[in-house]
């Protein structure tokens, strides 16, 4: 069995939503196989490119989808071997990072490994495959980049038009006392209690030491304290209520589900716009993914025309 880093759960593409020639797979064999391709001076096998083409729960992939996938494969060739004629620069750390990513996609480091080993794999033939595709991603930013050419008016324009997907929305935080209901008890002891408690906070003593006293919430040790939330991250009978309530409020008992809450409102944080200059890189790349649609089809055509490409499979 060819020995590549395809399988799945190891190889972490990278999905650029312009790279259109992003094969769902990159794969580098390394023992004697059949040739599918050669380009240049490298070689694309059979395995490559079966395991690169082999669709999702099926055993077999269509002749047509195999010669799409393999133009695909090609193309990444292509740009991976731009990336090397330029060096461009990968550190250990971006290696890492990427491996990091991956393992945590398994229950633990033994699985990984296990996993790993299943398949005639090792730790350095992974970082091989992660460098070359960290590699590829930034050959093809640098290039769509110095063709683009972003300009500050182009991204000042981009978050007027979009300051809707920079926004935060309003936020609430929030304390609670939860008294839940016990097994045989009628839901009025359980009401009683949550009034009790309730008139204890009347009289102006401590709701955080109320909250660590009586509270059977999972922030009882945390004086109740739950942090900020969205509208609709809490039951329908809290949002109702905390909707109307002021800074430094106190609810009465509401009656959930699991029992009765009793909620305060810390603070009110109304709806924010991110500053522009926190979110300039993220509008640099959607920018980029758009202007790539119109560069990097140009840009693929030209390698291909001055590539040597023998297509066998």
């Amino acid at each position: 069995m060819t020995k590549t880093a395809s399988r799945a759960g190891f190889i972490l593409v990278f999905c650029f939503s312009f790279l259109a020639l992003a094969a769902p797979y990159i794969c580098f064999a390394e023992v004697v196989d059949k040739i599918a391709a050669v380009v240049n001076d490298q070689t694309i096998t059979a395995s490559e490119l079966d395991d690169a083409a082999k669709p999702m729960g099926q055993q077999k992939a269509s002749s047509q989808e195999r010669k799409e996938v393999l133009e695909r494969l090609i193309e990444e060739k292509l740009i991976l071997q731009e990336a090397k004629k330029f060096k461009m620069p990968v550190s250990n750390a971006e290696i890492d990072a990427m491996l990091k990513q991956v393992k945590s996609k398994f229950p633990n480091e033994k699985a990984f490994y296990k996993a790993m080993q299943d398949q005639g794999l090792n730790l350095w033939e992974l970082k091989k495959t992660y460098k070359d595709q960290i590699m590829v991603k930034k050959m093809v930013r640098q290039y769509v980049r110095e063709y683009a050419n972003i300009t500050p008016v182009q991204i000042t324009e981009f978050y007027d038009a979009h300051i809707d997907d920079y926004s935060v929305p309003d936020a609430v935080d929030i304390s609670q006392i939860l008294i839940k209901y016990k097994p045989n008890h009628e839901s009025l002891k359980t009401e009683k209690t949550a009034l009790k408690i309730a008139q204890i906070l009347d009289t102006g003593v401590d709701f955080e030491s109320v909250a660590r006293k009586y509270s059977e919430g999972p922030n009882r040790k945390n004086s109740g304290h739950i942090g900020f939330v969205n509208r609709g991250d809490m039951a329908k009978e809290i949002d109702d209520v905390i909707s109307n309530m002021k800074e430094g409020e106190i609810s009465k008992p509401i009656k959930l589900a699991v029992g009765f809450s009793i909620i305060k409102v810390n603070s009110i944080r109304k709806e924010q716009h991110m500053p522009i200059e926190e979110v300039k890189g993220d509008i640099e790349d959607r920018l980029l993914d758009e202007a790539a649609k119109n560069v990097l089809g140009k840009w693929v055509k030209e390698l291909r025309e001055k590539a040597f490409i023998s297509i066998k499979d």
